[in-house]
Parts: C-alpha cells; structure tokens; sequence
C-alpha cells in the first residue's frame, strides 16, 4: 500500500487469523491490530468488507444502511420537512455512496436498492406523500416515469438530489477502478496477467478475477444502456485507457455519476 501513496488506519480495519498466528498484546485496543473483527467469512479493511458474498452483504447493511436508518429515524422527528430533507440529501445520501465506491457492483447494488426504498420511505414522510403515490408511473412529456424517478435526478435537473445508489454502484465501482488500476498494476507486477485479461475482448471470466469480472460486466452494460461513460472529454471508458494511465484518472467519481443523470 506505501508503493501506490496509501497509509492503512489499523483502529478501521479487521484482520481474518483463522489459525490465530497473531496473540497477545498486538490484540489489545491501541495495539498493531486494533479493534480486530475476525471471521472464517470475510475481513474488514479500511471499513469496507472483503469476503464472501454474504459477508460483503451483512458488511455493507452493518456499516452503510443501518446507521443511515438511524439517521432517517431522526430526520422526520426534525421542526421542519425543510430541514429534514436538506439533511437527507446532504448527510444521508453520503452515507453509502463510499461503500458503493469500494465493494464490487453486485453486492453493492443490492444493497443500494434498499437504501433507496429507506430514503424514500423517509422522503414520503418528510413531504407527506404515500409510498403509492410516490411510485406511481405517469406520462410525461418523454418516457413515462414517478414522482420517485424525478425526486432523484439533482437539483440541476429539477429534481431533489435523493441519488439511486442501485443504479450508481456501477458506475461508482467503475470510477475507482479508473483511478487505481493503472498504479496498482505499476506498484504490483504480479497483478498483471489478471488486469491485462480485461483487455482482451475475448478474455473468458474465469481468467479475471472475481471483483473485475463483475467490473467488466458492469461496464458492459452500461454501454449497451448507451450511458456516457467517458473517463475524461472526448476520452471514453476503455480498460485500455484506465491500465495505461500511470496515475489514474483524476475526478473520473463525478463525471461517471453525471452519466447516469442523462
């Protein structure tokens, strides 16, 4: 992690010693393995989950939905609606969006999809408008759509900023790929094979690891729902352009969340 400019905070993660190699004083609060979390399913690193598709599940729900439903609880408790909802957008849509950023698009989008029905839930008692009405499909001048669908564009787009995380995991998994697989295959040589397999169209899954097959079908998609995913102006989502970027891609977050809004 030095090599790629990373500093790892050992009181936020969780180490996986299923032989218990690691004893004594390391594991007292304050140690070498602070706060130690261990599980023959998964480990935690740096707050986010790492393991099985179960344990990445319950990981995300533990640390990025619960406690934005304690949140939500509070929200609607507030003097006002106006208050309760500049709150929710701006303190309670955050709350997941780094889980999204870190976890492989699968998990990650399950999970958002209920974060998205607790936001709206709390959306429709802070505006007093029924969860029916809410979902409600009407025409409209183009596509039929909701009240819901138009409470989640941002405000730029007359809507009220209440983002989908199911619909963004994608593209938020995406936009941290673009930013550290061109350093990491620099820092790590051995990771090479994995990351060059993404380059090859004809790449079987089994030759990619598991985090970038879903990656990889990730991308995929979004290209066929004719999203624009573009890395930079007029330089689209290639896994050419993201392993040959030394660097990375800087502000790729925003621009691959702003696909999505169109």
């Amino acid at each position: 992690l030095g090599q790629c400019g990373l500093e790892l905070r050992p009181d936020k993660c969780g180490v996986y010693d299923r032989l218990e190699l690691v004893k004594g004083e390391e594991f007292t609060p304050g140690g070498t393995f602070a706060d130690v979390h261990k599980t023959p399913e998964g480990l935690m690193v740096v707050g986010s989950p790492i393991g099985t598709p179960a344990f990445v599940l319950e990981g995300l729900r533990q640390k990025g939905l619960r406690p934005a439903q304690e949140l939500y609880a509070k929200l609607i408790q507030l003097p006002t609606a106006q208050d309760g909802l500049t709150l929710l957008r701006s303190s309670g849509i955050t709350k997941y969006s780094y889980y999204a950023r870190v976890t492989p698009p699968a998990e990650a989008a399950e999970v958002g999809a209920e974060f998205d029905q607790a936001t709206a839930e709390t959306f429709g008692a802070l505006t007093e408008i029924s969860l029916e009405e809410l979902f409600e499909v009407r025409p409209g001048l183009g596509k039929e759509s909701s009240a819901w669908s138009q409470a989640q564009l941002p405000a730029r787009l007359m809507g009220a900023g209440m983002q989908c995380q199911e619909a963004l995991a994608p593209l938020a998994y995406l936009s941290s790929l673009a930013q550290c697989l061109g350093p990491l295959a620099r820092a790590f040589p051995e990771l090479q094979p994995h990351l060059n397999a993404l380059r090859r169209a004809d790449a079987e899954e089994d030759q990619l690891l598991p985090p970038l097959q879903q990656a990889n079908q990730a991308l995929r998609n979004i290209k066929d729902s004719r999203l624009a995913a573009t890395l930079g102006k007029d330089v689209l989502f290639t896994w050419d352009q993201v392993l040959d970027r030394a660097r990375g891609w800087p502000r790729v977050q925003r621009r691959l969340s702003r696909a999505w809004d169109i």
